[in-house]
């Protein structure tokens, strides 16, 4: 005899639901990096075009830019930790349960 599980139409509409915000931190995570590596980018080129004293043109604009991005950056809600980031995450009490969310 096989074990079968029936689900109703609310199982399905959870399912997709699910499923779109796992999709939805998955592109925020991506956003957050590519955010990073742009701030990142930019506070380099300033820092080496200053270090050798190399004119950088429009250099106000990137310095505004780049406030603009940490502006965005400081809106943002934090990230939710991945399964694997949260199941690895020990808070040194045995006696807490580990929850995934």
């Amino acid at each position: 005899m096989k074990n079968v599980t029936c689900m109703d139409s609310t199982d399905y509409m959870k399912l997709a639901l699910w499923q779109e915000l796992q999709n939805a931190l998955k592109i925020k995570r991506i956003n957050d990096e590519l955010l990073l590596y742009l701030s990142s980018s930019l506070r380099w080129l300033i820092h080496y075009s200053e270090k050798n004293r190399l004119y950088l043109p429009d250099k106000d604009k990137i310095i505004e830019m780049l406030n603009r991005i940490m502006e965005i950056a400081d809106r943002l809600p934090p990230t939710l930790p991945t399964e694997s980031q949260q199941r690895n995450k020990t808070t040194g009490d045995p006696t807490e349960p580990n929850l995934v969310i």
